[in-house]
């Protein structure tokens, strides 16, 4: 039997889709990275932060009011254009 760490990401993705979980807009500590290195690039610094604290840079933009707001207005619009729409 396989451990979670044997599957690959596109096959955790599947099963979480399965059980009905919207899987198409995941982030990872990548995307952190990627924000860091055009931070530093435009401030001319060489900032660097542990693989933790990018995690929780993650966590911290996306368990705020303002994203859970975001998300459950854009829900609420697009609920309401399907529903004009039939």
């Amino acid at each position: 039997m396989k451990t979670l760490k044997e599957f690959t990401t596109e096959e955790l993705k599947t099963e979480l889709e399965a059980r009905g979980y919207h899987t198409a807009n995941l982030w990872q500590i990548g995307d952190v990275e990627a924000k860091l290195e055009e931070y530093n690039e435009d401030n001319g610094t060489t900032i660097s932060i542990s693989e933790e604290d990018k995690m929780e840079v993650l966590v911290r933009a996306f368990n705020n009011d303002a994203t859970y707001s975001q998300i459950w207005e854009s829900i609420e619009y697009e609920l309401d254009e399907l529903i004009t729409l039939e």
